[in-house]
């Protein structure tokens, strides 16, 4: 009789994932899609980085008004990038 050793192919990918360390880059991948998908066409043309370190969401941008705009939706895009992102990993959100 043959053995098998049967994994789903979801377990497989996330041992790989944690092995390789490489949970961080796929969530930056995604919160870099969120960003896109969340905003206008004028905000991400202002976009020059995001940065996802520490539970902390730092968003740099080149014009002031927008930083201070986007300052008074901080807890909004939070729930928004938190709720795309299936999971509470985003606990603060900076604007630079």
């Amino acid at each position: 009789m043959r053995r098998t050793n049967e994994k789903a192919l979801g377990k497989i990918l996330e041992e790989v994932i944690k092995d390789n360390n490489l949970g961080d880059g796929i969530t930056q991948a995604k919160i870099n899609e969120i960003w896109v998908e969340l905003m206008s066409r004028p905000i991400i043309s202002r976009t020059t980085k995001l940065r996802f370190y520490n539970k902390t969401l730092t968003i740099y941008l080149t014009s002031s008004v927008i930083r201070n705009e986007l300052d008074y939706q901080k807890e909004e895009l939070k729930k928004q990038f938190n709720d795309r992102l299936g999971e509470m990993i985003i606990e603060k959100i900076e604007f630079k």
